[in-house]
């Protein structure tokens, strides 16, 4: 594998990004232990069950805690520790909620 090193500066700081057969690691982004991506967007949770989605070149912080995400074409569902199952449409707006589904 080719393997390259670069700096990229966000908001005045260096983040070095290593290049892997063309993907790119940046160390500042929060550790993910899940993906999803779909129609409704990139959607991600990290090690602490908080809830991410992918802006521009930023990862969005959203309100809740899910452990497991699926990304579909106009919905994003997810799975809270308690094994309850939520839905949202796929707008990113914060004021648009997860819903629990009984």
């Amino acid at each position: 594998a080719v393997v390259s090193t670069q700096s990229a500066i966000t908001a005045g700081e260096v983040t070095p990004i290593q290049t892997v057969s063309g993907w790119s690691h940046r160390n500042a982004a929060p550790k993910f232990i899940r993906t999803a991506l779909g129609s409704a967007g990139v959607w991600a949770i990290d090690d602490g069950y908080k809830i991410f989605y992918r802006s521009g070149e930023s990862w969005i912080n959203y309100p809740g805690s899910l452990k497991d995400i699926s990304v579909g074409k106009s919905e994003i569902w997810g799975v809270n520790t308690k094994e309850e199952i939520y839905k949202k449409e796929k707008s990113t707006d914060c004021d648009s909620a997860l819903i629990p589904l009984l």
